[in-house]
């Protein structure tokens, strides 16, 4: 990719989409100069990818995983720099290869109306976390690309999106994607 500038193209679920931006970081990080093609969605990119047409892409483990375990793609790194995937530690850290500073795995949160009331806010994380504790439930995540982690309270959380928002904000000032006033 680097003696060939601009000669190779990624896809992505969509123009600023996560992916598109992980993607646009991973460019900053290696060095290399790659054409984005947005997509409407991450099943297109995906047929693209498997095609042929496009030659890598970023995407969540949840849709890459069926592609994955198909053998159809293949999986070159998980983008989170902390620790492997429990689903599949096989594939390596992007940071063991030296790209370390891309975005974090996906995540799902749940919000609620500012004005709701901590004891049912404490009420939905306790039942959330019970949830996911559940034996049919704990045996199904990882079959669908997901890993539960422990629910934080709504501090932590606040605390994650802060950091999720700064690093996304540098983000794009650093790739010049998008001028945040």
């Amino acid at each position: 990719m680097k003696s060939h500038p601009g000669k190779f193209s990624y896809g992505s679920p969509g123009t600023g989409s996560t992916s598109h931006l992980s993607m646009e970081v991973f460019k900053q990080l290696a060095g290399v100069d790659l054409v984005h093609v947005p997509y409407k969605g991450s099943a297109p990119a995906l047929t693209d990818l498997i095609g042929g047409s496009i030659k890598l892409m970023i995407d969540a483990l949840p849709s890459a995983l069926p592609q994955v375990k198909s053998g159809r793609v293949r999986a070159i790194a998980i983008t989170s720099s902390s620790e492997p995937s429990t689903i599949v530690p096989e594939i390596p850290l992007a940071s063991a290869a030296g790209l370390s500073g891309l975005p974090g795995r996906a995540w799902y949160g749940m919000f609620a109306p500012k004005s709701t009331p901590p004891a049912v806010v404490a009420k939905i994380v306790a039942d959330v976390g019970s949830v996911l504790q559940l034996p049919e439930i704990a045996a199904k995540l990882p079959q669908l690309g997901l890993e539960a982690v422990k629910p934080m309270t709504p501090e932590e959380f606040g605390r994650f999106l802060d950091k999720e928002t700064a690093y996304w904000v540098d983000a794009t000032r650093r790739t010049g994607m998008y001028q945040i006033e």
